[in-house]
């Protein structure tokens, strides 16, 4: 009897100790999806070389972790094609420990006529991915956000 019951008071700590990593883990999760934002909240900036024909976008984000843990943020940005062909991509990868904050530039290449099409709304799409993980990888959260062109 008394070894049921010491397997019943373990398995309860463990119970309690996994609902407790978890809920740390997805406040960790929160305030770095919540930090992972663009910076500003403004027009992307373009920089146009006519010489080449190409735009250069530059996203600039700085993310932080208020959580309890360290977290890894991947942030992946690109123009989608009609087709669904990537036009440009870029992406990276970058870790949190808890009460940090990073700095974060991101840069894609796209030939003007392409970002023409875009602004014109010609089925050209902006997408954004962004995904967090923490407690070694066991727990996560990731997003796709695509935005048509065409827009003010």
């Amino acid at each position: 009897m008394k070894s049921s019951k010491a397997l019943g008071l373990l398995l309860l700590v463990i119970q309690v100790a996994g609902m407790l990593a978890f809920v740390v883990s997805v406040h960790t999760i929160f305030t770095v999806i919540r930090s992972a934002g663009p910076d500003g909240g403004q027009a992307i900036p373009v920089e146009i070389d006519e010489n080449t024909g190409m735009a250069k976008l530059t996203f600039t984000m700085s993310p932080g972790n208020g959580g309890f843990i360290g977290a890894s943020l991947s942030v992946q940005v690109g123009i989608v094609a009609p087709d669904g062909q990537y036009l440009a991509m870029n992406s990276t990868r970058l870790y949190l420990d808890p009460g940090s904050r990073k700095s974060l530039e991101m840069t894609l290449k796209v030939p003007i006529e392409r970002l023409n099409e875009y602004a014109a709304g010609g089925g050209t799409s902006l997408e954004v991915q962004t995904g967090v993980r923490t407690l070694q990888d066991l727990v996560g959260f990731s997003t796709t956000i695509r935005a048509k062109g065409g827009g003010q």
